[in-house]
């Protein structure tokens, strides 16, 4: 808001400015209030920045809650009010000056579509006066300043809410629901630096309010808003709700010139508030606005619309003491026969007697019996005058008013308070005609009815024909739609047999356009054609005979202007009485053609070739060894393409080779011939490459005499070991090998194709027992020789454990299979030259326990 304070230095004027905040102290959630508020001042005709000031927070107080009499459950509230206050020296701008706060957040709401943290944004704005011929700088106002207690509201009851300013230059005020407006967010929340946002751009962009809410009805449609700012009716579900109000003040001063007429909206502003609806109940009663009518019978059931389980007890007083006993109910929502016609008040009181009762009356106009109603004309034409004629009645009082609605959109004259209106429809089809009527007494009610509006009649022969000259034609008309009769008139009179008959018979000898006008015996009159193409004889030029491939379809089309066809034979058509039919022939075929207009007719042949598909062949799938070539060999055709290249010594020939591939290929041939069926045909063929990589084992194997040695070969289904010195059995793939002496055997595998690779193992003897063997020192200095300490196993299955200790007796390194020893250190660090005792033990060839232990010397 802000207040004149007076004239400032040259064309200005200098204001208070005062920006007020609002924090709920109940929600954890919520931010919290800044230090300083940043306020951004633009100029309303091109947006432009004129100032951005950081103000620091004036005041901070408590604010006042209104808590309702009698309420139970009652919500717990608080609410912290901050202000902003700082005066500045503004110029005087013609289109005037807009004021704005924006700030991050807001605590998450029922009516608005929860999102990004920009959806929780705000913007609050405030309009402030131009000065120009029409608002001078004589001229000066303040602001409306809204009152700022907090009511209790309970879900799902009636409430009131006074949301309204003060203006204290007395200007008048409106109010209404309006959008609450989001900003874009800082990057960062602090409250004890001021927030910098962008220059706001108008329009603001409004919140994204959820299904069943808006800006104009914030706690949905049963809450308002009226002229002088209460904001009543029956509360939502319990929640937050948004709640942005628009005020405006309109001012007439001396200084306006007369030529501009009052009032002017000289100011504009939005206050936005949280407002809580709590799970609480108050007691009360809340009738429906405007009482009960009713004028079908003398019946009428009452109901109190709060409510409230805090009502305890309902006296009912109907207003008809002629009703005797039965004027009188204390059931919570009575039904009463009124025993006359007439207009009642009827009282309710709620907890009668007690500290929480409440009381309020109503009305009950009871007034039977009204009949609602009116004539529905027959048919109408387009744009000719219907009659309507209200039909109403009603025992009691008079019928004084009528709304008739003809639905003839987009009209915006289809409306109409006469009690006997005539209209005139612009739009053919069926409307839907109400009419609202009411009585002196107030009873209302509405009555609908369709009328048929039409236009023109319909002739049911094609809009052009064709006949022979030779041929006689009958036309027909059909009004169909009218529900009248009338008469019908052709034009012009030549070779027509009755021009006055719905169906006469035509034989022009040329072309001739006949035309058909319509009357009826209310006023309509329609007029519609035909035209009739005559001709001598029918032309038919067929297209080229053609080859096609055998079982393709083909569309037989011919140039003709006839009206019927029949083709012969129907063999393989998908419909022989059309004009360009499609045919799906499986061997070669002359189909023939008439074609007729009346009399005449005219006939023709189209011969089609079938020719079969090319009988494409790849040749069988092969498998040939790596290193060696394929030949191909297709047939079926005269043109051949092979697909991919790869290793192909050609592309186009039936006979290509595949030379040396290196892996396995799928080839596709594509045939063609010159039998006539120009589509090719395709044929696959697979050239499996076979690689045998044999594999006798490890390529250096040692054992120690006596020691038998399992060979393992692999990579083929069949074997021959070279030489079979010591083997148990030279063409397996696993024989077992004896050797007295270092010997080196060779292996060679085989497949069912003939396709061979060959492997070898050499095998070092030692001539001594099976064992663990070690040397005496070793030197890990890294020059790769004799770097690491572990024991060499001669005839072992495995070396299960090994173990280096120092003096000491301290575990310095312990290892495994095939682990590569000991390198001298403890932990990552290097040891010093010392004697180091060893243990080692291992499960030799013949499944026997092995343990040795003994010295090394580390030296450095």
């Amino acid at each position: 808001m802000y207040e004149y304070v007076g004239p400032g230095a040259g064309e200005s004027k200098i204001y208070k400015i005062t920006l007020i905040l609002y924090k709920d102290n109940t929600c954890a959630t919520c931010p919290g209030l800044p230090l300083w508020a940043q306020l951004v001042i633009v100029k309303n005709h091109d947006n432009a920045l004129l100032r951005r000031d950081y103000v620091q927070l004036s005041s901070s107080e408590t604010v006042f809650i209104n808590y309702p009499f009698c309420i139970d459950n009652s919500p717990y509230l608080g609410y912290t009010l901050n202000k902003y206050s700082y005066v500045v020296d503004l110029p005087n701008i013609s289109q005037g000056l807009s004021v704005s706060f924006r700030y991050c957040c807001r605590p998450d709401l029922t009516n608005v579509i929860p999102g990004s943290a920009s959806t929780n944004s705000l913007t609050y704005f405030a309009n402030i006066p131009p000065v120009n011929l029409l608002f001078p700088a004589s001229l000066n106002d303040n602001s409306p300043v809204f009152k700022t207690d907090v009511p209790v509201i309970c879900a799902n009851h009636l409430f009131s809410y006074d949301f309204s300013a003060l203006d204290r230059d007395n200007d008048s005020l409106s109010y209404s629901f309006t959008n609450a407006f989001l900003s874009e967010r800082a990057d960062t929340f602090d409250t004890e630096r001021p927030l910098r946002f962008s220059v706001p751009t108008q329009p603001y962009t409004s919140v994204k309010y959820a299904p069943g809410f808006s800006g104009t009805s914030p706690l949905g449609p049963g809450v308002t808003i009226n002229s002088n700012g209460i904001i009543s009716g029956i509360a939502p579900a319990p929640g937050k709700y948004l709640v942005s109000v628009l005020v405006k003040s309109f001012v007439i001063h001396p200084s306006i010139p007369p030529q501009y007429p009052p009032p002017i909206a000289f100011f504009s502003g939005t206050k936005d508030f949280v407002i809580t609806v709590a799970e609480c109940d108050v007691p009360g009663v809340f009738f429906k606005p405007g009482g009960y009518v009713n004028c079908k019978d003398s019946t009428v059931t009452f109901e109190n619309l709060n409510v409230s389980n805090l009502n305890s007890t309902f006296d009912w007083d109907f207003g008809d003491p002629a009703s005797g006993s039965l004027n009188n109910s204390t059931l919570p929502n009575p039904a009463h026969t009124f025993s006359a016609s007439g207009t009642y008040t009827v009282k309710l009181v709620v907890n009668s007697g007690t500290t929480c009762a409440d009381s309020a009356t109503t009305t009950a106009k009871v007034y039977p019996v009204f009949y609602p109603g009116f004539t529905v004309p027959s048919p109408q034409c387009v744009n000719v005058p219907l009659q309507f004629t209200d039909t109403s009645t009603s025992t009691y009082g008079t019928v004084n008013n009528w709304l008739w609605n003809f639905d003839d959109a987009p009209s915006f004259n289809d409306n109409s308070t006469a009690k006997n209106p005539a209209y005139t429809f612009k739009n053919v089809g069926l409307h839907n005609v109400s009419l609202i009527v009411g009585t002196s007494n107030g009873c209302k009610d509405t009555v609908t009815k369709t009328v048929s509006i039409i236009n023109k009649m319909k002739l049911t022969i094609p809009a052009d024909t064709l006949i022979c000259s030779i041929d006689t034609l009958q036309l027909k008309v059909d009004t169909t739609g009218f529900g009248t009769t009338g008469s019908i008139t052709w034009l012009p009179n030549y070779r027509i047999d009755d021009i006055h008959s719905f169906f006469p018979r035509v034989n022009p000898p040329v072309t001739t356009t006949y035309y058909a006008v319509f009357s009826n015996n209310i006023g309509c009159e329609v007029t519609d054609s035909i035209k009739v193409n005559v001709v001598d004889f029918v032309t038919l030029q067929p297209r080229s005979d053609t080859t096609i491939c055998t079982s393709d379809p083909v569309k037989l089309e011919i140039v003709s202007d006839g009206l019927h066809y029949v083709w012969t034979p129907a063999t393989d058509l998908d419909n022989p009485f059309i004009k360009n039919p499609v045919a799906t022939p499986r061997q070669s075929r002359i189909y023939h053609v008439i074609a007729t207009i009346g009399g005449c007719m005219a006939e023709s042949d189209i011969s089609i070739k079938a020719v079969d598909y090319p009988k494409a062949n790849a040749g069988p799938d092969t498998s040939i060894c790596l290193g060696t070539s394929a030949y191909l060999n297709a047939s079926g055709g005269i043109y051949y393409s092979w697909t991919p290249a790869a290793f192909l010594s050609a592309v186009n020939i039936a006979n290509p080779v595949s030379v040396i591939p290196e892996n396995s290929v799928r080839y596709i041939v594509t045939v063609r011939d010159t039998l006539g069926c120009p589509k090719p045909v395709k044929d696959t063929l697979i050239v499996r490459v076979i690689n045998i990589k044999a594999d006798a084992g490890p390529r250096d194997t040692v054992v120690v005499a006596g020691q038998p040695l399992q060979l393992q070969a692999t990579g083929a289904v069949n074997f021959s070991w070279t030489p079979a010195t010591w083997l148990s059995n030279p063409v397996i793939g696993n024989p077992v090998a004896l050797p007295e002496d270092d010997i080196n055997y060779i292996v060679t595998a085989t497949d069912a194709y003939g396709c061979y690779s060959t492997d070898s193992i050499s095998i070092k003897l030692y001539k001594v027992s099976a064992g663990l063997y070690t040397p005496n020192a070793f030197s890990p200095n890294g020059d790769g020789l004799n770097d690491f300490f572990r024991p060499v196993s001669l005839g072992m299955n495995f070396l299960k454990t090994f173990r280096v200790y120092n003096r000491s007796g301290q575990l310095v390194y312990s290892g495994a299979g095939n682990s590569k020893g000991w390198d001298g250190k403890l932990k990552g660090i290097p040891q010093s030259p010392a004697t180091y005792v060893w243990y080692a033990e291992g499960i030799d060839y013949l499944d026997k326990k092995i343990q040795r232990k003994g010295y090394v010397v580390l030296i450095r």
